[in-house]
C-alpha cells in the first residue's frame, strides 16, 4: 500500500503492513496526492505511520508498535519549548514519540492556507485522529482509491 511522505511531495512509501516493512520510493507521476492510503514521517529517528487498513480502520504505528484506532484510543500532542510529544494510549499499550519542533515559519510567509499541522506530522496525526468527521472523510477517500485500483 502506498503512503504519502508528510512534508516531502516527491516521495511515497510502500508499506507491507503484515511485515511492517516500509520502502521509500520516488513518487511515480501516475500517483496523485489523493492516491495514497495514509502518511509516513520520521520524527527524530522514529518512523511514524498513519494509515487506513483494508478493513477501513485507522492504524497508527510508532516505531515497531502499532495500535488500531477505535473509540478507546486516546491521542495527545503537546509542544514544550524544545520538544513536541505525540502520545497514544490504548487499553493494551502506551506509544510515544518525542521530537524537536519544526522550525517556525517566517513572519512574512505569504504561503496561503498553510497550517501548523502541514509542518508538524505529530500535530497532523493528533488533529486527524481527534476529529471523527475528518477521519470519516479520509476513510471514504481511501475506499475510493482502493475501488479504483480494483
Amino acid at each position: 500500500m502506498l503512503l504519502s511522505y508528510h512534508g516531502r511531495a516527491a516521495v511515497v512509501a510502500d508499506l507491507d503492513a503484515e511485515l511492517g516493512a516500509l520502502r521509500l520510493l520516488p513518487r511515480p507521476s501516475s500517483v496523485g496526492f489523493g492516491d495514497t492510503v495514509g502518511w509516513v514521517c520520521v520524527l527524530d529517528g522514529v518512523c511514524v505511520v498513519l494509515y487506513v487498513g483494508d478493513d477501513d480502520r485507522f492504524r497508527l504505528r510508532i516505531g515497531d508498535r502499532e495500535v488500531v484506532v477505535d473509540d478507546s484510543v486516546r491521542v495527545g500532542w503537546t509542544r514544550q519549548q524544545r520538544r513536541c510529544v505525540l502520545a497514544v494510549d490504548s487499553a493494551d499499550m502506551h506509544l510515544e514519540v518525542s521530537y524537536p519542533p519544526p522550525p517556525p515559519r517566517l513572519p512574512d510567509d505569504m504561503t496561503p492556507l498553510v497550517e501548523d499541522s502541514d509542518e508538524d506530522f505529530g500535530l497532523f496525526v493528533s488533529e486527524v485522529l481527534g476529529d471523527p468527521e475528518r477521519m470519516a472523510r479520509v476513510a471514504a477517500r481511501v475506499r475510493s482509491v482502493r475501488d479504483r485500483a480494483r
